[in-house]
């Protein structure tokens, strides 16, 4: 997960500087109130007034100004050496793709930490298209995963799975969260606001994860959602979502 530390002031003085000099684009007012800030906040910052600016304020001004927030926000080490995680496909129900998923050797990657305890899991992301689980994820939000068949995962009540369906030789890529019976048998179940969108359907998952129902769709649960990391005015962050 990535970490923020202390907002790094002096950087972004600077940078405030630099933006309200003579001759330059911004004033000092005009910059604060394009950022959504009080018109004094750019003053306050560059003297000193303001010395401990909040990280709202910082995206803030760095989203203005077309400047990485995270040149004036204190990166923990946790992220340094972690590992890269490929984005292999999309969440996008009703669109079927020749293939199941992507290339890692040519996906776009991600950074991952890695549960101290247990250094060998195998991981992938896969990019939220639509609203099909709007209730947990918006669009273009990165769903970080892990496998179910290398990690030898045991399906749960509150899962929330990537479910990979087959038929006739297409394939579609969905999110939803598992639910089970009293006979072990699986609901795959949409979290979604938007009525055309809900889904439910109820099947039995062999010990591959793998599954047929009456009109031959093949579904497989590749993987389990452990978190997602989202876009928020030019920051990436990730939060937890798996069910402990």
């Amino acid at each position: 997960m990535r970490k923020y530390e202390d907002v790094q002031v002096d950087a972004l003085r600077h940078a405030l500087e630099e933006a309200t000099k003579p001759g330059g684009r911004w004033s000092r007012r005009a910059l604060s109130l394009a950022a959504g800030l009080g018109p004094d906040a750019v003053r306050d910052i560059i003297s000193g007034k303001s010395k401990a600016p909040g990280f709202r304020t910082v995206v803030a001004l760095a989203d203005v100004l077309d400047i990485s927030s995270t040149a004036f926000l204190g990166l923990s080490d946790e992220i340094a050496d972690a590992p890269m995680v490929p984005i292999l496909g999309a969440i996008e129900p009703g669109v079927w793709r020749e293939e199941p998923l992507g290339d890692p050797s040519r996906a776009e990657l991600i950074p991952a930490v890695v549960d101290i305890a247990l250094p060998d899991i195998k991981r992938f992301a896969v990019r939220m298209v639509g609203l099909s689980m709007d209730e947990l994820f918006v669009p273009d939000d990165v769903l970080y995963c892990e496998y179910t068949r290398e990690n030898e995962v045991r399906l749960s009540a509150g899962h929330l799975g990537v479910i990979l369906r087959e038929k006739n030789g297409l394939y579609e890529l969905t999110a939803r969260e598992i639910a089970m019976n009293e006979v072990e048998e699986v609901a795959l179940i949409s979290r979604t606001t938007v009525p055309s969108l809900s889904f439910q359907k109820t099947v039995s998952f062999n010990s591959d994860y793998m599954a047929v129902d009456g009109d031959d769709n093949v579904y497989e649960v590749i993987g389990i959602i452990k978190g997602v990391y989202r876009q928020v005015r030019g920051i990436d962050r990730m939060r937890d979502v798996s069910r402990k």
